[in-house]
């Protein structure tokens, strides 16, 4: 493995490792509870970073998308987490996509050679990354604020940190 790809491999699986460490001590009532208006609940967190695995890879690699086309109605950008758990897949559902999207991503940029992880993406993901290689960065990024808004919705109902 070239140390361009583990240096990016080593982001996604810190913000990773961080964000199953936080879910697992975060409790099924806290799950669907929104901090603050316009806020989002950790089921709504796990529906967008898998979605959001999910849209990079199928529109770099042409993979198909991995989740439920529904999921951009429920997760994609601008959209906003209610407390009605009826609304969303089970908290299982999530987390198993939110593992079988990265374990996707993960497989796809380990076939690329170090030329094509500095290939330009071009079109409207460039604004997210200029290659593959910076978009592992962008993606852990992207993980861990969303992992400070668990945090957040922890600390709202009682809860320690975890570090």
């Amino acid at each position: 493995m070239s140390e361009l790809l583990a240096t990016g491999l080593g982001a996604l699986g810190f913000s990773r490792g961080f964000l199953m460490s936080l879910l697992e001590a975060t409790p099924d009532e806290a799950f669907f509870k929104v901090p603050c208006s316009g806020g989002n609940h950790p089921a709504w967190i796990v529906g967008h970073l898998a979605l959001t695995d999910a849209f990079f890879l199928a529109d770099l690699s042409g993979q198909a998308l991995g989740v439920p086309e529904s999921w951009n109605e429920l997760f994609g950008m601008k959209t906003e987490s209610v407390e009605d758990a009826s609304k969303y897949p089970s908290r299982q559902e999530l987390t198993e996509r939110l593992v079988s999207t990265r374990e996707a991503m993960i497989g796809w940029l380990k076939s690329l050679s170090d030329e094509q992880l500095l290939k330009p993406i071009e079109g409207d993901l460039s604004q997210f990354a200029k290659n593959p290689a910076v978009l592992m960065g962008t993606l852990a990024w992207h993980e861990g604020l969303h992992t400070g808004q668990i945090g957040v919705v922890r600390r709202m109902v009682g809860l320690p940190p975890i570090v």
